[in-house]
């Protein structure tokens, strides 16, 4: 009876081999995913490991010391690789420290306040230092003119002083410094010839200033010779000062003679005609037609 009831039950169908090898796969399937992700994670982690090795191996250090022409030190100085933001200073005694400099070419520019920057072209190793020596120059700073309140006329001779505060007086005649610029290559006798109420005598070797006018009468004039030439007659020698001390009074027969001095040797000139115009300090002597101030720049 038993051996009939197992041949009544239905036998199961055989699975094929190709239909066996598909169902180990999707079991499989799994597996293999998390097989793959193990060995690309372990080897992104070697990479990252051998990466910073690598990199640092291509890299070098720069060293050096910053001074100025006697070997001083200087301090505080500013360190830079142009190409990449790698930037130091100077210690105390001038010494610097570049680390991770990418091998190869580099620029390295140094500044400090009152030097001329520099930069000098190096060649790192890599894997290895170099050693440097950076010389800067002192640069003078120019600094801004500080207007100063109150000060009448700055960084001027008190004697110049004087001649601009008789200039802006209103009285007499005057050329400064810039009114002459423009004939600096002429004697002062071919330039005082533009003054008013004046004649200028020329002689081969001399040039002489006189006037027509004045509180002296002709008899009483001033005379003497300017050069080879008279002064006489018509003409009436003017009294000069220069640099503030008497060059010509009437005294001597020899008139000052203008053309020992060019125009660019001349900070200023007065000319006063008349005395009730002529100040204190330069009062004309007696005989003479006016006075002249001259004020040489040295």
């Amino acid at each position: 009876m038993k051996n009939a009831d197992t041949a009544r039950q239905p036998l199961r169908p055989m699975l094929r081999v190709d239909e066996l090898r598909s169902v180990t796969s999707r079991h499989d399937r799994p597996k293999r995913a998390a097989l793959h992700v193990c060995v690309a994670a372990r080897c992104a982690a070697l990479l990252l490991a051998l990466s910073p090795a690598t990199s640092a191996h291509a890299q070098g250090i720069v060293l050096g010391r910053v001074t100025d022409p006697m070997q001083t030190p200087i301090r505080d100085a500013e360190v830079r690789i142009d190409k990449i933001d790698i930037l130091t200073r100077t210690d105390t005694v001038g010494r610097f420290s570049l680390r991770g400099v990418p091998s190869g070419p580099q620029r390295i520019t140094v500044r400090r306040l009152g030097y001329a920057p520099k930069s000098v072209e190096v060649r790192v190793a890599a894997g290895d230092s170099l050693a440097i020596q950076v010389v800067l120059a002192p640069r003078a700073q120019v600094l801004p003119v500080v207007p100063v309140e109150g000060a009448e006329i700055p960084l001027m001779p008190r004697r110049l002083r004087d001649f601009e505060r008789r200039r802006t007086s209103g009285v007499g005649h005057f050329l400064t410094a810039a009114d002459l610029t423009p004939e600096r290559s002429k004697l002062l006798g071919d330039v005082l010839v533009r003054l008013p109420g004046t004649y200028v005598v020329q002689s081969s070797a001399a040039a002489c200033l006189t006037s027509r006018r004045g509180s002296q009468s002709l008899r009483h004039s001033a005379t003497g010779w300017c050069g080879s030439r008279s002064i006489d007659g018509n003409y009436c020698a003017v009294a000069v000062f220069l640099d503030g001390f008497p060059a010509y009074s009437g005294h001597s027969e020899e008139v000052f003679n203008l053309n020992t001095l060019r125009a660019d040797e001349v900070a200023g000139v007065e000319f006063y005609s008349g005395s009730a115009t002529i100040p204190r300090e330069f009062s004309a002597p007696r005989g003479t037609c006016g006075v002249l101030v001259i004020w040489t720049k040295e």
